[in-house]
């Protein structure tokens, strides 16, 4: 996703005819307000993951990114407390960070929805990779960030296959520019109760092992990337 983005600054390059000398910009992460994690009961995973691209043409371009996640804590505790080996079953969001070289602050809102996009494959790869299937597009949704800027969303929902069972998933992706980068925050909640099926006694019996609010995930989920600064 990183190297495609890449070549579509190149040709915005070339077509506007910028050129000259392209200074990479240094990349701080976007990061979640520290009051929103503690309220909605989520924390970080990890620390900041920083990469940078390289690319040659008529100059050299230096693409930096971070990287972070995070991760519902409440929930998590809730579905470790059940003796089963269901594991993986959690809310988490992911935002990326992308600085554009020093000089080209004009193309980040023409990139946006090219953008959109490419991290839009992106996704659903990497949410088929965990085991998700029939992940789809399902709509759009807004949201005002910490700047008061109206964010366009797009939504997903899928099929979260796991030993016993399985539970519907909804995910959001959202872009927007921000001070020569682009942000990107992208997530994905379980939409419905863990339930777990055995055969007990030759029969297939189903129980609930923890109540899930799906609508309340997703408006945690949305919370979280209103407050991304």
């Amino acid at each position: 996703m990183k190297k495609q983005l890449t070549i579509l600054i190149v040709l915005a390059i070339i077509m506007t005819t910028v050129v000259g000398c392209l200074e990479p910009r240094e990349v701080e992460a976007a990061r979640v307000n520290p009051q929103t994690l503690s309220e909605v009961g989520w924390i970080q995973v990890g620390d900041v993951k920083k990469d940078s691209i390289k690319l040659e043409w008529s100059v050299t371009l230096t693409i930096n990114s971070a990287t972070m996640s995070y991760k519902d804590e409440e929930l998590e505790g809730r579905v470790n407390l059940q003796e089963t080996q269901i594991s993986g079953i959690n809310s988490k969001l992911m935002t990326i960070r992308l600085a554009l070289p020093v000089g080209l602050d004009f193309l980040t809102n023409q990139l946006i929805d090219r953008a959109f996009d490419l991290i839009d494959t992106q996704l659903m790869s990497t949410v088929q990779g965990m085991g998700v299937s029939d992940f789809h597009r399902t709509g759009d949704t807004t949201f005002k960030n910490v700047h008061g800027e109206t964010v366009k969303a797009r939504v997903y929902e899928g099929v979260l296959n796991y030993e016993g069972g399985s539970m519907r998933v909804k995910g959001a992706l959202g872009l927007w520019s921000s001070d020569g980068s682009i942000v990107a925050a992208a997530g994905l909640v379980p939409y419905e109760d863990l339930k777990y099926t055995a055969e007990i006694g030759g029969k297939q019996v189903t129980q609930t092992l923890v109540k899930i609010d799906g609508d309340a995930e997703f408006g945690e989920l949305i919370t979280m990337m209103q407050n991304v600064v």
